[in-house]
């Protein structure tokens, strides 16, 4: 309560208003890629808490155009695994923090069975596991197009991403990153496959 909040990852803003209106936070920041996502946030709070304190930013988790210390808490979930450095990323949040502040944080490892991402043209779990991935590009790459008014063309892989969007982070790749950083204190609270994420929502 009373805190100077960054979401890192608002998307349209949902969640933002959300724990703003619940916790009763002194100001929100959201920061997100898509510049649909930020004119929807504002739109959003304009509409519901005009009154709040809040803004929403254009900006990628590596450099976030923030001061030093000008935050008390971060709240970031299910974005750290589309960064393409998740390294320079957790950096850039250890520097807005202030003092004793804190970041919560969640998200899938890649290994997860469902941790390759592809809802729009598969729920089957484990497809990463066992396919290469030049395959599963492949082969995605010919569906997608196939697609009615599917946002995203058929595209080649970026040099950070294992699948689309996706840097391949996984929970021992991301500890063994964390012990380089200079975070005072660190929690890891592992969730049961199955109790969160879309999965879970369709088949409770």
């Amino acid at each position: 309560k009373g805190a100077d909040v960054l979401e890192l990852g608002c998307n349209f803003g949902g969640g933002a208003l959300a724990y703003y209106e619940k916790y009763g936070f002194k100001s929100i920041i959201g920061v997100d890629i898509e510049d649909e996502y930020i004119s929807t946030s504002n739109a959003l709070f304009k509409k519901r808490q005009p009154d709040a304190k809040f803004t929403f930013i254009k900006a990628f988790a590596e450099n976030l155009p923030l001061a030093d210390n000008s935050v008390d808490a971060i709240v970031t979930f299910d974005v750290l695994e589309h960064v393409a450095s998740v390294p320079d990323a957790l950096r850039e949040c250890h520097r807005i923090l202030r003092p004793g502040g804190m970041m919560l944080l969640s998200f899938p490892s890649f290994y997860h069975i469902t941790g390759h991402h592809l809802y729009d043209v598969s729920m089957a779990p484990c497809i990463h596991w066992f396919l290469p991935t030049r395959a599963i590009v492949g082969a995605y790459n010919n569906l997608v197009v196939k697609l009615p008014g599917h946002e995203r063309d058929s595209r080649p892989l970026m040099k950070w991403e294992r699948l689309f969007g996706l840097n391949g982070m996984s929970f021992r790749r991301f500890r063994r990153q964390l012990k380089t950083m200079q975070w005072t204190k660190t929690e890891r609270i592992p969730l049961p496959v199955g109790t969160a994420g879309k999965a879970a929502e369709k088949m409770p």
